[in-house]
């Protein structure tokens, strides 16, 4: 009935549903998803003394405001407090894309940082989150997430539904 009860909801499922690893949440149809994913987000760091809500990383990934791939790729970057020298990969990047005039929705992930998100994410028992602003489902093996990671790991994410209307 509300952000809350839904949030808890999805923590029961997950509870009993070991073999569960990937969750689409579409709210009331189409509304509240974003509010139940951000809440999911604030309240799981503190149910860690429940071993199936036990996770070595939560990351947050909100793109609901969609930009382009690489956008996507530095959010998980910056969640991960990956190194400043691979966000100046991102950004020499975008400034070789910006010179050559590659539209800005059109910029794809760098595959050296997808390398070093793949490497950092490796034997860690993970939770994403991931609000999706695109129109499109994506391929998160393409920003360095592996794939073998969902063997013991688990993704929650939406699509945003900016463009809805009342009939």
């Amino acid at each position: 009935k509300d952000v809350d009860g839904a949030r808890e909801e999805i923590f029961q499922f997950l509870r009993f549903e070991n073999n569960l690893k990937v969750i689409y949440i579409d709210g009331w149809d189409g509304f509240g998803a974003s509010a139940i994913l951000r809440s999911i987000a604030e309240v799981l760091p503190s149910r860690r003394t429940t071993p199936e809500l036990c996770f070595d990383r939560i990351i947050y990934i909100d793109c609901s405001q969609w930009k382009n791939r690489r956008a996507v790729q530095r959010s998980i970057a910056e969640e991960l407090q990956l190194d400043h020298s691979v966000m100046a990969i991102l950004d020499k990047q975008d400034e070789e894309d910006d010179f050559n005039k590659v539209d800005e929705s059109s910029r794809n992930e760098v595959h050296s940082v997808g390398k070093v998100i793949n490497q950092t994410l490796r034997g860690t028992k993970l939770m994403m989150i991931f609000l999706n602003g695109s129109d499109e489902e994506v391929d998160i093996s393409t920003f360095g997430i592996p794939l073998a990671i969902f063997d013991n790991n688990i993704i929650i994410w939406t699509f945003s539904r900016r463009c809805m209307t009342m009939n």
